[in-house]
């Protein structure tokens, strides 16, 4: 759910620029994270303990967000990390620093990858429930929040076009390029439907396994509040629905995936009253969430290994293409 760009606008760090961030000795930087704006450290300090750090390009808003929605969140069923501090390197005028505690688990799309049915279903329950509780906080405005928690702008559809601008740029930069004109008409078509929703409620903004710290079969903390967000719900449902349907990484057994897809179901539905359906909604947030794979096909994906990259770039063809279908 989150803009795409090249994550050259971040530079790397090292030992010698952790220990200027940090203003104590540093042992050891250890990469554990690496989005398309953003890189995550492991830290290790010479007198002990560690810390994670996260690196943004300056400017972004990133920081209050996300302290307000931590603030907001407290308590909660989402919870998230604590002990957050803002550090001020000397090249503040490119990025900004977030000092996190380096709690304990990993993330769920790791807890997935071994995990059996059962432990699965409760991961995926207990995902639901932490959405829900993002999705029962009405704010004000539609996009992504400034630091008092109110969205840029007044209406869904004003939100909804300016992302869709951004997803298509992206997308005409990748492999999905010959399907751009077809989903920029698509869009246009079921952009109306996009007017009924009046009412603006907090979206974690990249709500995905990889942005979830678990331990045993437990949530710990939702991580990575960068793109939170007023939405529709219902627009974050459907980009969660993704993890639920066939891929490379998935598994193999359709009954396993209607397992978990029913587990985060019921965990969701307990903490927040259902989104009304809406076909035509739905169909816009296909589609664009697609369209949105564009920029991890340009920036992430050239970093497989050559077989793993032609089986993601056919799938998220092919699911764009599903999304544009009218059948």
């Amino acid at each position: 759910m989150r803009a795409q760009h090249p994550a050259t606008d971040v530079p790397a760090l090292d030992v010698a620029s952790a220990w200027s961030l940090l203003g104590e000795p540093v042992d050891d930087v250890e990469p554990i994270g690496h989005g398309t704006r953003s890189r995550v450290y492991r830290v290790s300090l010479t007198e002990g303990g560690t810390r994670i750090v996260r690196l943004t390009p300056k400017g972004t808003g990133r920081i209050a967000r996300e302290s307000w929605v931590r603030a907001r969140m407290a308590g909660t069923a989402a919870p998230t990390v604590p002990a957050v501090s803002v550090a001020h390197p000397s090249r503040a005028s490119t990025v900004d620093v977030v000092l996190m505690a380096d709690l304990p688990g990993r993330t769920l799309d790791a807890a997935l990858d071994d995990a059996r049915d059962d432990v699965a279903e409760r991961l995926w329950r207990a995902f639901g429930v932490g959405l829900a509780a993002f999705h029962a906080v009405p704010v004000e405005g539609f996009g992504l929040l400034d630091g008092a928690g109110r969205g840029a702008f007044a209406t869904w559809p004003d939100a909804m076009a300016h992302l869709s601008l951004d997803a298509l740029a992206e997308a005409r930069a990748s492999e999905l390029v010959d399907l751009c004109d077809d989903a920029e008409a698509r869009l246009a078509e079921l952009a109306p439907a996009l007017a009924r929703v009046r009412a603006p409620r907090l979206a974690h903004g990249d709500a995905q396994p990889a942005n979830v710290l678990c331990e045993g079969d437990r949530v710990v903390a939702w991580l990575d509040l960068e793109y939170a967000m007023g939405a529709d719900p219902l627009y974050e449902l459907a980009f969660v629905g993704r993890f639920f349907e066939p891929a490379p990484w998935a598994p193999a057994s359709e009954r396993a995936r209607a397992g978990r897809m029913e587990a985060f179901t019921q965990g969701y539905t307990q903490r927040f009253t259902p989104v009304l359906a809406d076909p035509e909604r739905l169909a816009y947030y296909r589609v664009l969430h697609a369209l949105r794979m564009g920029g991890f096909l340009r920036v992430a994906a050239p970093r497989f290994e050559a077989k793993r990259r032609d089986e993601v770039v056919a799938l998220v063809r092919a699911r764009l293409a599903a999304a544009l279908s009218r059948s």
